[in-house]
This record gives C-alpha cells, structure tokens and sequence, in this order.
C-alpha cells in the first residue's frame, strides 16, 4: 500500500510539472532591434531637435514570422503578452570628431497615429556628459506598451535639447530594442 501511494504521489508530480512546463512554454520573449537611420540636425536649428521615425504592425508580423511565431496583422494585439523597452542608443555619424558636448539631455517617444503631442515617453537621457562622447543610452521609462501593438503604426520620435546651437551640421543614427512576449502558434 505504501508503494502505491509513493507511485501515486510520483506520478501527480510529474504530471503538474509537466501541466506548468506545457503553460511556460506557451509564450516567448523575443527582442526586435529597429534601425533608426541617419538623421541630422541642420546648423543654427532651434534648441529642440525633434526626428520621427515609423514602426508599423507589419514590421511586427514579420519579425514574428522570422523567428517562427505566426501571427497576421489583425490578430497581433490578441497575440502579445507584453511589449516593452529594452534599449535605444544614439551615435554620431557626422563631422568626424562630433560629440555630445553640445547636448544636455535627450528624450524618446512613441505615438499613436491618432494622438498629438509627443505621445508617451518611454525612454530618456537625463544628462549628457561633456567628456567628448560619440554614444548615448537611453534609459526606460518602465513603462508596459502592450496597448501601443495594437495601432496600425507607430511613430518613434527623438527629441534632444541642444544647449548651444552651432554653425555645422550633425548627423546621428539609433538602434532601437522592444522586448515582445508573445504566445506561440
């Protein structure tokens, strides 16, 4: 009798353990980087520096697609779990020998098609050094952006605050990283 219960016990163990590997394995965590390409800032510019750029449903879908997970367009906001920030860092392309100096702080959005203003903030720099460097990182905001999948586009937007507008043309370009949780086919 005792043999039976021993066995009885093993065999409920394994099958809830197995019951919640099955429910873990039923969503995955992938991270998406988005090239923000090169944008620059003309000379004598305002001390806002503001650059659009575009993520639509598509590019989600596709990426999904790459890493095995199929999901159409109309289905996606269902599908995911989570979306959020993972990092965003901004690098100087041009002159040679640009820095950061003339930067104090810099701020990165994500909006709605139908929303105005900047949108919601989801990362930032807070302050920019003046030790001459070429690279910044952004900082999370924390915020949960699964609502945001949901829009058939998305507008990223940087905003940086120059403290002292010079004479040349800066140029810089960004790589952008979303985690997404989302729930396998």
């Amino acid at each position: 009798m005792k043999k039976l219960l021993i066995c009885f016990a093993a065999v409920v163990a394994i099958a809830l353990t197995s019951g919640l590997q099955s429910c873990k394995d039923k969503t995955v965590m992938l991270s998406k980087e988005i090239t923000v390409d090169q944008f620059c800032i003309a000379p004598a510019q305002s001390k806002w520096i503001t650059h659009d750029f575009t993520i639509t449903q598509a590019d989600w879908t596709s990426f999904l697609s790459q890493n095995g997970i199929n999901v159409n367009v109309a289905d996606l906001a269902g599908n995911v779990e989570q979306l959020r920030f993972e990092s965003f860092q901004v690098n100087v392309v041009s002159p040679a020998g640009l820095n950061f100096n003339e930067y104090d702080y810099a701020e990165l959005y994500l909006k709605r098609p139908s929303e105005s203003g900047d949108g919601t903030k989801v990362a930032f720099v807070s302050s920019i050094s003046n030790g001459g460097v070429t690279s910044i990182a952004f900082e999370s905001q924390g915020d949960e952006l699964k609502s945001l999948i949901a829009e058939p586009s998305l507008t990223g937007r940087i905003r940086i605050f120059r403290n002292d507008p010079s004479s040349a043309q800066h140029c810089f370009s960004g790589k952008l990283k979303m985690k997404i949780e989302v729930k396998k086919d």
